[in-house]
C-alpha cells in the first residue's frame, strides 16, 4: 500500500496538465498513488491523463458520468485513496519535485494528523510572462504541534494559508472515520469548510516553512466574479461557513473567546457575496439581497462574534440597522462600504 495518495481533479486544463502531472511523476519520493478524476473534459485533458496512466502504474484514471464540479470530483477521488495520507493538487497547478520527500522527512516517526506547507503564486501577467511570488501567509519557521492549545489553533487557522486544501496533508483514516467530504453546493470557501471540520477531530499538526505548491492565477483576476455565485441560493455558502466555525468553537472548551476571531472567515464569505452583488452593477438585486440579510439570524449572530477593533467600526452600524430593520439605510451603507473597500 502506498504511503501517500494524491487526488488531482481534472477539467479542461490541457495547457497546464502535463506540467502538473510531470511534477508529480518525478517526485524524489516514489511511494505514492495518483488518482486522476476527469470531470467530463471536452479538450485533450482525458487523453493526457490516459497517457500518464499507461506509462506509470502509480497513476489511475476515474471519469465522472456528468460534469459535477470540483468538490464532487474531490469526493470521488477520496473513494479510491489507498495511502495513509492524502493531499490534493489542482490540475492547472504544479509542485516542487522534492515535496513528498521533505514532507516525509519532517514527519519522521511522529504521526501528525495535519500538515501544511507554503505556496507560490504563479501570476500570469498581461504581457504573457509568469511572475512567481511567495504567499505572505507562508510560515517563516517549521512548527510541530503535538498537543494544540487555543494559541496554536488561533495561529494556525488565522496566520497561515489555512483556507486551501492544496497545501495540506490529511490522515486518510480521520477522513474515513468521520465521513468527511467537500460540500458540493458551495462555490467558495469549500476548502475552508472541509479544513475546519477536519480540525474538530485532530490535535497534532505541523506547519512547514518549506514552499512546495505553485498556485496559478491570472493577473487582475476578480475572485467574486470567478465563482459561480448565481448557481446557489444567496448566502447559502456564507451560512455554511458560519455553521462550521461555530461548531468548531463549541468544541473548544479552554479559553474559547480567544478563538472567536476565526469567525472572520464567515465575515469574509458574506462580504465576498456582497461584493459579487455589487460588481454585477444591479442595484435592485443588491438591495433585495441586503434586505434578505435583515432576516438572516446567522449573519447577525456572526457579527456578534467579531471582536476586532477595526472591524467594529463597520459592524456596529450594521448591527444597529439590522436591529431596527432599517432596510434601505443598510442597503445604501453596504453599497458604499463595498465600493470603498474594492477600490
Amino acid at each position: 500500500m502506498p504511503k501517500y495518495s494524491i487526488v488531482v481533479p481534472v477539467y479542461n486544463t490541457e495547457k497546464f496538465l502535463r506540467k502538473c502531472l510531470e511534477s508529480i511523476k518525478n517526485q524524489t519520493f516514489t511511494d505514492f498513488q495518483v488518482i486522476l478524476v476527469d470531470d467530463c473534459s471536452t479538450d485533450s485533458s482525458n487523453k493526457i491523463c490516459r497517457e500518464f496512466c499507461e506509462n506509470d502504474n502509480r497513476f489511475s484514471l476515474v471519469k465522472t458520468d456528468v460534469n459535477v464540479g470540483l468538490s464532487a470530483v474531490r469526493n470521488t477521488g477520496l473513494k479510491y485513496v489507498k495511502g495513509d495520507y492524502v493531499t490534493f493538487i489542482d490540475s492547472d497547478d504544479y509542485v516542487e519535485l522534492n515535496m513528498l520527500e521533505e514532507i516525509d522527512n519532517n514527519l519522521g516517526v511522529q504521526e501528525y494528523d495535519f500538515v501544511e506547507w507554503g505556496m507560490y503564486y504563479d501570476v500570469l501577467l498581461n504581457s504573457g510572462e509568469i511572475s512567481i511570488k511567495e504567499s505572505p501567509l507562508n510560515s517563516k519557521e517549521t512548527k510541530k504541534i503535538t498537543n494544540a492549545t487555543v494559541y496554536d489553533l488561533n495561529d494556525f487557522i488565522l496566520n497561515t494559508f489555512f483556507a486551501s486544501s492544496c497545501n495540506k496533508l490529511y490522515k486518510t483514516k480521520v477522513i474515513n472515520q468521520y465521513n468527511l467530504e467537500f460540500d458540493t453546493e458551495c462555490v467558495d470557501f469549500e476548502d475552508f469548510i472541509f479544513n475546519i471540520n477536519y480540525m474538530n477531530y485532530v490535535n497534532k499538526f505541523m506547519i512547514l516553512k518549506n514552499i512546495f505548491y505553485h498556485y496559478y492565477i491570472p493577473e487582475n483576476q476578480i475572485a467574486p466574479l470567478k465563482r459561480k455565485w448565481g448557481k446557489v441560493e444567496r448566502f447559502y455558502v456564507s451560512d455554511k461557513v458560519f455553521d462550521s466555525v461555530e461548531k468548531f468553537l463549541n468544541k473548544v472548551n479552554d479559553n474559547k473567546f480567544m478563538l472567536t476571531n476565526i469567525m472572520f472567515y464567515a465575515y469574509k464569505s458574506y462580504n465576498n457575496e456582497i461584493e459579487y452583488l455589487y460588481r454585477t452593477n444591479n442595484w435592485k438585486d443588491f438591495r433585495v439581497n441586503i434586505y434578505k440579510l435583515i432576516h438572516n439570524k446567522k449573519y447577525y449572530k456572526m457579527l456578534g462574534y467579531i471582536n476586532s477593533g477595526n472591524l467594529k467600526k463597520v459592524i456596529l452600524p450594521i448591527k444597529f440597522m439590522i436591529k431596527f430593520k432599517m432596510k434601505f439605510s443598510l442597503a445604501i451603507f453596504m453599497w458604499l462600504i463595498t465600493k470603498r473597500n474594492i477600490k
